[in-house]
């Protein structure tokens, strides 16, 4: 879910009732996505593996514009390290060759988002 368009807020309804009513960088900083069986943006996935905290004054709704210097670091760690074992089938990704970052896509034609290079 990449956000087609901007928006203000997004409600989302889970089992006939208002689970979440925010703003998208509030919704993606949270965990109600992936609690409520919507896959997050691949970005924001990323990030989470990689150990970061995605915070919402971080402004995650576009990973062009999203503030990503708090992150860099742990986005290093899991470029050289991989994903962790084990982790839903993420765990086929290890370490990378030196010169080598972590590139993001939607489709392998059509890349978005950000490299950590180390």
């Amino acid at each position: 879910m990449p956000f087609y368009r901007d928006v203000d807020r997004i409600v989302v309804i889970g089992d006939g009732r208002v689970v979440a009513d925010m703003t998208p960088d509030e919704l993606l900083a949270s965990d109600i996505l992936i609690q409520e069986g919507i896959r997050e943006p691949l970005y924001v996935t990323a990030l989470k593996h990689a150990g970061c905290q995605v915070a919402a004054k971080d402004h995650p709704q576009h990973i062009e514009t999203m503030h990503l210097e708090p992150y860099q670091e742990k986005g290093k760690d899991l470029v050289r390290e991989g994903f962790p074992a084990g982790d839903s089938g993420r765990g086929k990704a290890g370490p990378r060759s030196a010169g080598s970052g972590l590139f993001l896509y939607y489709r392998q034609t059509d890349p978005v988002g950000y490299s950590f290079p180390y």
